[in-house]
């Protein structure tokens, strides 16, 4: 072979093989689609420090299952990063309120553990994402990252009726006046999956 053809077998090589992981990378995503938990969401929300309002939403978090894992203390977990959030709703006297994923940042990381070594269930759930949230045409965006929390979950998938809560008062800035707290979010049950 000549030294052009070498070179341009060396190409299609490197080309295949990078096709091949590609088919292979996909169809291992493919083969654990996103977790889909339908359900209401509900907030007590403060618009610039008035009085507490309350949002009820319907709509869905998803979430892909990542690699597993065992804790220090022999605890077995899954990596789980949140692939999509939406609900929508009427808020009445303010009209539509929806929450939607907040793509552009990243949250820290989420999981379900067991709770006790040797068992898969009951077990914990922490889910952390950051979200945009619009109601009645002003958009808002979380200032620091959401955590939902379930310390007894029963099963994977969640069982109906599995309530996660906010673990900590959120705050959010209007896209359009960023730095400056608009919107908070109360601590307390957020999250019910019907």
């Amino acid at each position: 072979m000549t030294k052009m053809s070498w070179k341009r077998f060396g190409i299609g090589a490197v080309a295949l093989s990078g096709l091949a992981l590609g088919v292979a990378l996909s169809l291992q995503a493919a083969a654990v689609p996103p977790v889909v938990c339908n359900g209401t969401k509900d907030h007590l929300i403060h618009l610039y420090g008035g009085p507490p309002i309350h949002v009820t939403t319907t709509g869905f978090l998803s979430a892909d299952v990542g690699s597993t894992f065992v804790t220090p203390d022999g605890r077995t977990g899954t990596n789980l990063t949140v692939h999509d959030v939406f609900s929508t709703g009427n808020v009445e006297g303010l009209g539509t309120a929806s929450f939607s994923l907040d793509t552009t940042r990243k949250a820290g990381p989420s999981a379900i553990v067991a709770n006790q070594a040797g068992r898969s269930f009951p077990a914990t759930q922490t889910m952390q994402f950051h979200f945009n949230f619009d109601l009645d045409g002003h958009t808002y965006r979380s200032i620091n990252p959401a955590t939902v929390t379930n310390t007894s979950v029963s099963q994977f998938p969640p069982a109906s009726g599995t309530t996660y809560v906010l673990t900590s008062e959120l705050k959010l800035e209007d896209v359009n006046k960023p730095g400056t707290v608009a919107v908070t979010m109360d601590p307390g049950k957020a999250f019910t999956i019907r």
